[in-house]
């Protein structure tokens, strides 16, 4: 069974706990939005803000000169983001929120930044990984960066197949929610353009998206290999991700309106394509889904799949150095976390990147929820001498 497998059967058995009446502790110090707020509107400070998921915001207002303004606390009640809106609407699961001040509306992130104004808006809804802003006579689809992905006359919130239908200068069509792609079709429903789901390879072949859905929650994007000469490599690394995404929810949870939405992006380095798998998952009746993201890294010559221990000697102390690395990072950078010395595993999750190996950890491993995938950067000068650059992995990244 996957990794990403296993943590989720943890989170379902957590789950199961509690619907057979097992009691779990929970931080309940959360503010009473129609009660009293703390008048020290920089409670928290720079930490607090820095260290505040969107998930742990919530809209509060303190009574000043001129009425209430508006902003957030996080779970003590202390405000991560400071009074100063004349409205305020709760975080989005894209980690957005709508605000407004005089005549301009605005999209801010966890931080507290704006990232995106105009006037007129008076909505604002998440759909999939996306946000759909309406006002001023138009739609506008953002990112979660606060990109403006598209825009038109009206864009619907509600997705299937990961579409939604959009409406401008008479035009319909379909926009992507992942990335804006469109494609356009006739009032006869004929199809007469879209973007293209295919990304070539350098060397030749390329990479085509499939799609399995099952019911109406449950999506995954997976990639598949196309093109190469050799096609015994083709197909091995094609089975693998074909058992890598293929996972689903039990047939009955989608009775109880459980969704999973799983995607992916691809990268080539060198002749190693590295596939990044990510996926959410949410139990029907739960507090929040489970997030997942898994690596594979591929040799395009030999099909061959590399693990972590790949990268280095045979029997070089490289957990250990990483080990140290990254507690010098958490002591530096992360006192959400857990712990200060976090365990590296032979078969540790990783990725590859031109500028460093990257080691991250599952929500609950070494953090709470609310810090996500505690993530590191291990720049490749800090781990030169235990390199194997004789390894067909290495010497496959060309760096």
């Amino acid at each position: 069974m996957h990794k990403r497998m296993g943590r989720w059967a943890v989170f379902a058995l957590v789950l199961a706990l509690v619907g057979t009446g097992c009691s779990l502790q929970v931080d309940s110090r959360l503010p009473d939005p129609n009660g009293p707020v703390s008048d020290d509107s920089s409670a928290g400070g720079v930490e607090s803000e820095a260290r505040a998921g969107w998930e742990s915001l919530y809209p509060a207002y303190q009574l000043m000169e001129g009425g209430r303004r508006w902003g957030y606390t996080d779970r003590t009640g202390s405000f991560a983001i400071a009074p100063q809106f004349e409205s305020a609407a709760i975080f989005q699961p894209v980690g957005l929120a709508l605000i407004s001040q005089g005549e301009i509306s605005g999209v801010i992130n966890a931080k507290g930044k704006l990232i995106y104004s105009d006037t007129g808006i008076y909505s604002a809804v998440a759909a999939g990984s996306v946000m759909i802003l309406e006002g001023g006579g138009k739609s506008i689809m953002l990112d979660a960066a606060g990109s403006v992905l598209f825009e038109a006359g009206w864009i619907s919130d509600e997705f299937s197949d990961g579409l939604a239908p959009f409406q401008t200068d008479g035009l319909y069509g379909y926009v992507d929610s992942k990335d804006g792609s469109l494609s356009y079709v006739t009032p006869e429903g004929k199809t007469v353009w879209e973007a293209s789901d295919s990304m070539p390879l350098v060397g030749g072949g390329e990479i085509r998206e499939q799609k399995i859905r099952s019911g109406p929650f449950v999506l995954i994007r997976y990639p598949q290999v196309a093109g190469l000469s050799n096609r015994e490599v083709q197909d091995k690394m094609n089975q693998r991700l074909r058992e890598a995404f293929g996972w689903t929810p039990p047939d009955n949870e989608g009775d109880w309106g459980s969704t999973l939405d799983v995607n992916y992006t691809v990268e080539q380095i060198g002749r190693i394509l590295v596939v990044q798998l990510d996926g959410y998952w949410y139990p029907a009746g739960a507090a929040h889904g489970m997030p997942s993201k898994e690596y594979f890294h591929f040799d395009l010559d030999t099909g061959s799949e590399y693990e972590l221990r790949d990268l280095f000697k045979p029997g070089s102390a490289y957990q250990a150095r990483l080990e140290k690395l990254v507690s010098e990072r958490i002591l530096a950078e992360r006192p959400d976390l857990f712990t200060t010395e976090p365990s590296v595993a032979l078969d540790h999750d990783f990725a590859v990147t031109v500028e460093g190996l990257v080691l991250y950890w599952y929500p609950y491993e070494i953090g709470p929820y609310s810090s996500g995938f505690p993530t590191f950067v291990i720049p490749w000068d800090d781990v030169s001498d235990l390199i194997d650059r004789d390894g067909t992995f290495w010497r496959g990244l060309g760096l």
